[in-house]
């Protein structure tokens, strides 16, 4: 793949609106820095290892960064890039062969501290003598306020010493001297050689453990006499997703976990620690081990799962409010039904008409009044006499 300069990143990143960052600023001193974990190892011939490139800005705020590397082709083979991994989740380029490799990644919004870049595959080609792996002139790390170029322009960044595995002592000759001393020379290789990360893993450490709140820990806290030890605590959900923003305490220390559920210290003293995790996911305590045998320089890598808190609590919130719910659906029935108005059928006359309608007072019977007539009489004739006609 073609390496797409850094400014046609920004330049078309703005365009759809996504990463506010500008032109490249050559030749910007800045304090941000970037590096290679593990930065040392020893490989046999025709083995692969991984090596993940990190950036840390500290406290300034950065969106944009590039990592240009440079290897001997005469010792390293390239094999692959990952950077799913990565804390800058706009990808631009990520190629490598020929004696470099270039990786370019804006972030929407800004970062700081320490964040992972992304993950080189390498193959060790001979046998013997040791190479290097350095960061071109060409790196950068862009600043999110001014757009400015803040890397340190400190280029090392690992050295790697490549072996041939010692021959298996033929079968019986383990008596011998010459055999003991080749057992003893296989044996210090074994030792020394630090095991390869596998292709595509996230974070390349010479130790991942998985801290068990449950398991046994060792009783014993040791002091540090020197110089401290790099830690990475990653925080996954119950299905092991990555949790970001959440508070990691690691005795004493507090760091922010990132996009990648990735929380980093520096100076931790070996031996036990106790990490306290705390996110909207839920929460987790438990007890990891930093090892004395580590290079200083080289990340103990630990992984914490969060737990849901306060679960049964809600169940009993929801069937609490369920219960109420019902109760006052029951209550609005009843009433409704208490105030139902009578029904009555076609042609026939309403019971109770008395509690419905108020009864009429008994009719009155009015009595005639007599009114006194003048006396008539009927003459012999059967004529009508009226006394009031003279005669």
């Amino acid at each position: 793949m073609k390496k797409f300069p850094l400014k046609a990143l920004v330049m078309t990143t703005l365009s759809i609106g996504l990463l506010g960052i500008g032109l490249k600023m050559v030749g910007a001193a800045g304090s941000a820095s970037l590096s290679l974990n593990p930065s040392s190892g020893s490989h046999d011939i025709n083995t692969t290892f991984s090596v993940t490139v990190y950036e840390n800005s500290g406290a300034e705020t950065v969106n944009a960064v590039e990592a240009d590397l440079s290897y001997d082709v005469s010792k390293l083979q390239f094999v692959s890039i990952d950077t799913s991994g990565s804390a800058f989740d706009i990808g631009a380029v990520a190629t490598g062969g020929s004696g470099s490799v270039t990786i370019q990644r804006g972030k929407i919004g800004s970062l700081t501290g320490s964040q992972t870049v992304g993950v080189v595959t390498f193959k060790a080609l001979v046998g013997s003598g040791s190479t290097a792996i350095n960061f071109a002139n060409s790196s950068q790390i862009l600043r999110s306020s001014d757009n400015v170029n803040i890397w340190n322009s400190v280029t090392t960044g690992g050295s790697y010493t490549l072996t041939t595995p010692a021959a298996a002592p033929p079968a019986g000759s383990g008596s011998s001297s010459s055999s003991g001393s080749a057992s003893k020379t296989s044996t210090s290789t074994s030792v020394a050689k630090t095991q390869s990360a596998p292709s595509g893993a996230p974070v390349a450490s010479a130790q991942t453990q998985q801290a068990n709140p449950a398991a046994p820990v060792p009783t014993s806290r040791t002091v540090s006499n020197g110089s401290g030890y790099l830690v990475s605590i990653k925080v996954t959900d119950k299905d092991g997703k990555p949790v970001s923003n959440a508070t990691v305490t690691l005795t004493g220390k507090t760091a922010t976990s990132d996009s990648s559920g990735m929380a980093t210290f520096t100076d931790v003293s070996p031996g036990i620690h106790e990490v306290t995790v705390k996110s909207d996911k839920g929460q987790v305590k438990g007890d990891v081990t930093v090892a004395s045998d580590q290079p200083i320089a080289q990340y103990q890598q630990f992984t914490l799962k969060v737990k849901p808190a306060r679960s049964w609590l809600l169940l009993v919130e929801i069937g609490v409010g369920v219960l109420i719910v019902v109760t006052l659906i029951a209550f609005i029935v009843k009433g409704v039904r208490g105030n139902k108005p009578p029904t009555f059928k076609v042609n026939e006359p309403p019971k109770d008409l008395d509690k419905i309608m108020p009864s009429a007072p008994p009719a009155q019977v009015i009595q005639p009044t007599q009114v006194s007539s003048p006396a008539v009489s009927q003459s012999a004739g059967g004529g009508v006499i009226d006394p009031t006609h003279p005669s």
